[in-house]
């Protein structure tokens, strides 16, 4: 796989649902969310996919972080709601999948945690510019992402 990602500048076919699946990483998720929710207001965390995305959330709310998620499905009305939650402070973490990008305005977001691989070099310029004094936390697991799943 990483002979593929190299060449292709890609991911395989199947590689983001297997890196999503994985409970090791998964773990390693969990546990830096919990570290991290302890310092941070508010977390707008991306998933793999609406699967892993409510995975996450259960997992948060089973240990009392107050979180929600968030996908293409979600009604407006819902989605409204979760996200004025979030700006005022009373959610914690948005685990989202593919809704919550471009327009997104979050002021007061302290984190944005991305644990979908992305190939896109543009991702952290758009993030920096719609999520002005957050902390992009990407680098470290982008690259743990690879390591944890292809070795």
């Amino acid at each position: 796989e990483i002979e593929y990602i190299e060449t292709r500048n890609r991911f395989p076919k199947g590689f983001v649902k297997k890196v999503g699946d994985d409970n090791t990483r998964n773990i390693e998720i969990i546990n830096k969310l919990i570290e991290l929710s302890t310092n941070h207001e508010s977390i707008l965390f991306f998933a793999c996919s609406v699967n892993h995305s409510k995975y996450i959330n259960s997992i948060l709310n089973y240990l009392n972080i107050k979180s929600c998620h968030i996908d293409g499905s979600t009604d407006k009305g819902s989605r409204q709601y979760f996200i004025e939650e979030f700006r005022n402070q009373r959610i914690k973490v948005i685990c989202n999948f593919g809704v919550l990008t471009t327009g997104f305005d979050a002021p007061a977001t302290d984190l944005v945690f991305i644990a979908r691989p992305t190939m896109s070099p543009v991702l952290i310029p758009v993030l920096d510019l719609q999520f002005n004094n957050t902390t992009i936390y990407l680098k470290q697991f982008r690259l743990l992402n690879i390591r944890i799943n292809l070795l």
